[in-house]
């Protein structure tokens, strides 16, 4: 859903680079990374240029957050370069994404040992990217979706009570997807991802799910009129759990959420604790309505 800008843009305001010999390629890139928010996105057609643009941010007081190396630059290779990287301590925490091409066989280890985060295989394929960058960025940030300087995020386990939980993830914005599925397997969870409200009616019908989280403004059918539809389609469905996610802060949202069927409400961008705390509780509350037990009050998350 692109109520916000922040949901669209998961790298609003952040510098990123791309290291290309191949103008065109670092045109289409550009295009992506300044679609997503980059600002600015450093194209650099060496290896040598991309040093100096590293070093030269860094001495302004600034960092370019991701740089995306092509693997065959006219000074030096991207393995080289990574390496180069990694050894300067000034620049040493950027971000690094192997561009690679499809034909090319190579080993995923190896290019962590070289100093890489991520990778991604030319053609470059939109969904392909922005999953290698928020991978990328996830490794050391606590909210890919800012790209704010953070602590690493840090998951407790979920215990037996959680693990191996199937949730259907319902949202429409591709950034906000990757985000989720990542997070998901980082707690142990099976995750499915509907693009929209039609989506995820269909997902349930196919298959079990222990909880759904909604994104409320999605198109075709948004989650508010999905979670009615599901709580009037009867049992099994019906009872399932579902938790909003919106970013929307206007007064009377978190109303409209649990007046729609919804059991709880969490704000975007997720954070990890607070999600849990509302897993915890909803899954809580509807086995206590299985057991014909008084449910417990909603007090939010």
């Amino acid at each position: 859903a692109a109520t916000t800008e922040s949901r669209t843009t998961p790298f609003r305001g952040h510098a990123l680079a791309v290291a290309s010999a191949h103008p065109k390629l670092r045109a289409v890139l550009r295009h992506h990374l300044e679609s997503w928010g980059s600002s600015p996105c450093v194209e650099c057609g060496t290896g040598t240029e991309l040093l100096n643009a590293l070093r030269r941010a860094r001495r302004e007081g600034n960092q370019i957050r991701v740089a995306i190396i092509d693997h065959a630059l006219p000074d030096v290779n991207g393995t080289e370069l990574a390496r180069a990287i990694r050894a300067d301590t000034l620049i040493s925490g950027t971000r690094l994404v192997a561009l690679k091409p499809l034909a090319e066989s190579f080993d995923s280890q190896q290019l962590r040992n070289d100093g890489f985060d991520s990778w991604v295989t030319k053609p470059v394929r939109q969904s392909h990217l922005i999953h290698a960058l928020l991978h990328a960025t996830s490794t050391i940030e606590g909210n890919p979706n800012t790209l704010d300087p953070a602590p690493p995020l840090q998951v407790r386990p979920v215990g037996d009570e959680l693990s191996g939980l199937r949730v259907l993830v319902a949202e429409d914005n591709l950034p906000n997807q990757v985000f989720a599925r990542l997070l998901m397997l980082r707690l142990g969870f099976e995750a499915s991802v509907a693009e929209n409200g039609v989506r995820s009616l269909e997902l349930l019908g196919q298959e079990p799910f222990d909880l759904v989280l909604m994104d409320c403004h999605m198109p075709q059918l948004d989650g508010f009129e999905a979670t009615r539809m599901i709580r009037a389609c009867g049992a099994p469905w019906s009872s399932v759990p579902i938790i909003a996610v919106t970013a929307d802060t206007v007064p009377g949202v978190r109303e409209a959420c649990l007046t729609a069927g919804m059991d709880d409400y969490v704000s975007k961008p997720l954070k990890t604790e607070e999600l849990l705390r509302a897993i915890r509780k909803v899954i809580a509350t509807r086995q206590n309505l299985a057991l014909g037990a008084s449910p417990t009050a909603s007090t939010g998350s």
